[in-house]
């Protein structure tokens, strides 16, 4: 079997084919078909933003108006929850009616040397805005008009679940704001800062914040009454979840933001498509400016993956800005700038990274909600490589088509475009939503495990598992049957309209590689006279057969098992530690990084399939 490596990059690989009469295809035609019909799923009218949604690092800047920096000048607004040094993170409020730097003030807190106190980078607060100070925990962490890190050579700003918080004027150390918390002691440098008990200690959770109502917001008692608890993070907006909000269908998203009238810090999430009671996936999917055609999302491939999960009542939701009809949530700016190769973590020299890009161009409002998506080139391939790489666990991934000869000049090549995009793009989102190459594990090419995370079947989910043709991706994978992507005689192929995205139900039976009747087909029921050739011999073979049929390099013969992927998707990814943060390989350096922009998760290895001419 494959063993799992961790800490590298899990896509999905670019399946090449000639499509109507060119190349391997030999002049094979594309079937039609019927496609399959999607169950319903809430449909929202396009959403127009007001322009105070609109958040753009390309935005004009502001400009500061000189203030004095006295007690109630600038307002902490929330502290969030955490476990390591690096993960911590404090909201700024401004009060004022004017524009206001934050560079005015220190900050001094908690820290992973006792207490430590940071100065602030020049960032600029719109009146009545907010603004993120974090731990500057990599080097390579970018500051925006939202968020700004911050460190003290290896000190950064740490607490558990007690802990105090404190924006202080340095000409004459006089306290701007201060908030004491859990069981902690420490005094504000002004002592009339804070009075009475301390204000309740933050879980030893991740997603998690300690948090001024908006409603309360320019009530400073200083003291605990100005404070609770709530079990969502709302960075850069506006504290608007109550304390006893619920996610009662667990997409990580509070029902009172999925309901009419209902906000997610200032977002409208309801005018968006969220329902309360339906699990809601959101996605920002930015892509190059370019004119290769397999860069921009295609509107159909979109639908694909919609449709595929409406099936299971979970409603995907793709904000691709104002270029593609029917996929606007208002995004500002999804074209970004072009570069000849994009990359997901280190990137190579001259690539585009997707977290540097997340930084510049993505609202840090939706980093709890959405996961975030590029579009572009794969980094050094020239093309006939790796069509995306995804994060496990997490929320961000890229997908990587461009230079693969995509086109839409004939109904087979645009079948085949869209198709490759809707595979691509669902197969990286399961990655982010928790699964593997094979569902629970990194084994690939498992024929039970039929889902589009297999790299056996990103050439199409058969029609009819239960058929003479249930074995075709295996014959095409194995070059066998003179079977090819594009074949006519495949059902349901990438250049046709009836082409299958979904991911594995886990009802497939054990298929052990030591005893393997081919009648059993894929373990999902079997006809009279359908088999699958497993010992090749071009016959039904009516005692077991042993072979190893998942993995090409894998010679060991073992077990393979199906996974209910559909059961074990992991929706609330900011609220979890394993998709709120991780740890990376930097080289030998292991470090850990926050989970707000740099919110870099483990991601696993992807190779390229061989070509199916």
């Amino acid at each position: 079997m494959h063993a799992a490596r961790p800490l590298l990059v899990l896509a999905t690989s670019i399946v090449l084919s000639a499509c109507g009469g060119g190349g391997g295809g030999g002049g094979d035609s594309a079937p039609t078909g019927t496609g399959t019909t999607a169950a319903a799923t809430p449909t929202p009218a396009p959403y127009i933003p007001p322009a105070a949604d609109a958040v753009s690092a390309d935005a004009p800047l502001l400009t500061a108006v000189a203030i004095p920096m006295v007690a109630g000048s600038l307002i902490i607004s929330e502290i969030s929850s955490g476990t390591y040094a690096g993960d911590h993170w404090i909201e700024i409020y401004n009060p004022n009616s004017v524009a206001v730097d934050i560079s005015g003030v220190k900050l001094r807190s908690s820290s992973n040397s006792g207490t430590s106190e940071f100065t602030l980078p020049s960032t600029v607060i719109a009146a009545n805005g907010y603004v993120v100070v974090a731990a500057k925990s990599a080097t390579n962490l970018i500051s925006t008009q939202q968020i700004a890190f911050v460190e003290n050579g290896t000190q950064l700003p740490y607490w558990g679940t007690s802990g105090f918080v404190e924006l202080f004027n340095p000409v004459g150390n006089v306290t701007v704001d201060f908030v004491r918390f859990g069981s902690d002691s420490t005094q504000p440098k002004t002592l009339a800062a804070w009075s009475g008990s301390n204000a309740p200690a933050l879980p030893a959770t991740y997603g998690s914040s300690l948090v001024r109502p908006v409603a309360n917001i320019s009530n400073d008692s200083n003291s605990a009454i100005d404070f609770q608890v709530v079990s969502f993070i709302t960075p850069a907006g506006p504290n608007d979840i109550a304390a006893n909000a619920v996610d009662a269908d667990n997409d990580g998203i509070p029902d009172s933001a999925e309901v009419l009238g209902g906000r997610f810090a200032g977002l409208d999430l309801y005018a968006m498509g969220a329902r309360a009671g339906i699990k809601d996936i959101f996605i920002e999917l930015d892509y190059m400016s370019s004119v290769d055609e397999g860069v921009k999302p295609r509107p159909e491939a979109l639908k694909k993956v919609v449709d595929a999960f409406a099936r299971k009542n979970i409603a995907v939701h793709f904000d691709t800005g104002s270029n593609i009809a029917g996929y606007n949530l208002g995004n500002t700016q999804s074209v970004l700038p072009f570069n000849a190769c994009l990359d997901l973590g280190t990137p190579k020299a001259g690539c585009a990274d997707v977290y540097v890009l997340k930084a510049k161009y993505f609202d840090l409002r939706r980093q709890p909600i959405f996961h975030y998506a590029v579009a572009g080139y794969e980094a050094g391939s020239g093309g006939a490589g790796i069509a995306g790489r995804g994060e496990i666990a997490g929320n961000d991934f890229n997908i990587t088509l461009g230079n693969s000869k995509l086109t839409a000049a004939n109904t087979a090549d645009k079948n085949f475009l869209i198709n490759q995009q809707a595979s691509t793009l669902m197969h990286e989102l399961g990655h982010n939503l928790g699964l593997h190459h094979g569902g629970f594990e990194a084994n690939n090419y498992k024929p039970n495990y039929i889902s589009i995370m297999n790299y056996l079947y990103n050439t199409g989910i058969p029609p009819n598992v239960t058929g003479m043709n249930a074995g075709q991706r295996w014959y095409i994978n194995n070059g066998m049957k003179n079977l090819y992507t594009c074949s006519a005689a495949v059902e349901a192929n990438m250049c046709s309209d009836s082409f299958i995205i979904d991911f594995s139900d886990g009802s497939s039976s054990d298929l052990d590689e030591t005893s393997l009747l081919e009648s059993n087909l894929l373990g999902r029921g079997s006809s009279t006279g359908a088999y699958i050739d497993w010992n090749g011999d071009r016959l039904l073979t009516g005692m077991s057969v042993s072979v190893n049929i998942d993995a090409p390099d894998n010679f060991s013969k073992t077990v393979l098992k199906d996974y209910n992927d559909w059961q074990n998707i992991n929706l609330a990814f900011s609220r979890q530690v394993n998709g709120a943060r991780s740890l990376r390989v930097n080289h030998s350096t292991v470090q850990s990084d926050i989970h707000l922009l740099n919110d870099r998760q483990t991601v696993a290895q992807e190779f390229p399939t061989r070509k199916t001419q």
